[in-house]
C-alpha cells in the first residue's frame, strides 16, 4: 500500500489525506509567490514519542 504513487513522474495519492494535500500544493501552485511544504512525519498527541516534542522545543524558542 502507497499514500503517494506516480503516473507518469507526476503524483498520485491514493489515500484522501494524500489527495487533500495534493490538491492543496496544486492550489497553492496557482498563486504568484514562492512557496515550501512542511510536513512533519510525527503525530502529536498525548504521550507522543519521535521527534515531535524536539520540534515543539524548536518552535517555542
Amino acid at each position: 500500500m502507497s499514500c503517494c504513487e506516480t503516473r507518469g513522474g507526476r503524483p498520485h495519492p491514493t489515500e484522501a489525506n494524500g489527495r487533500s494535500r495534493h490538491a492543496a500544493e496544486r492550489g497553492l501552485d496557482t498563486l504568484a509567490m514562492d512557496w515550501e511544504t512542511f510536513r512533519p512525519v510525527g503525530v502529536y498527541g498525548p504521550g507522543v514519542k519521535g521527534n515531535m516534542p524536539a520540534l515543539a522545543a524548536v518552535i517555542r524558542g
